[in-house]
């Protein structure tokens, strides 16, 4: 083999060593991605209060903390009425979440925990009105206790 194939040779097999580790490089320092079906109800975020620093290079997932418990958190809610003439009844019916899926995030370069609603829950409350003289009076409300509802 001359001089000249010996070089390129190796500069070919030098250039193939030094791809295949930028390739491994980049793989192994991928940035994380969320779970799939997470963001379709996020809830709210709150600030880590653990890391006193700023995080830098862009709102970005970093990981994720798994399910957790939380006080029944209002989603939605939807407002109608029934009857007329001197009885109406105003219906409330909330959609939220008792479960959400807990996530650290680089928000606006602060460390933030996103929370994602998990486990689906629903209440309904009534308001009755006793109507006369053109002004209506409340005769009484309930509201149902939260209930597991795959409500949409």
């Amino acid at each position: 083999m001359t001089r000249a194939r010996r070089s390129v040779a190796a500069a070919v097999g030098a250039a193939t060593i030094l791809l295949a580790a930028v390739g491994t490089t980049t793989a192994a320092n991928a940035a994380p991605t969320p779970p799939v079906a997470s963001p379709s109800y996020h809830l709210y975020d709150t600030p880590d209060t653990q890391i006193m620093a700023n995080c830098l290079g862009g709102d970005r997932y970093i990981k994720d903390a798994g399910i957790k418990s939380i006080a029944p958190h209002v989603y939605k809610t939807l407002r109608s009425t029934t009857g007329g003439g001197t009885l109406k009844t105003d219906v409330t019916v909330q959609d939220g979440f008792n479960s959400a899926d807990k996530q650290l995030w680089c928000l606006h370069g602060d460390f933030m925990w996103r929370f994602y609603g998990i486990n689906k829950i629903q209440r309904t409350g009534y308001v009755h009105w006793l109507c006369y003289g053109g002004g209506c009076t409340p005769t009484g409300h309930t509201m149902s206790q939260w209930a597991n509802k795959d409500w949409d």
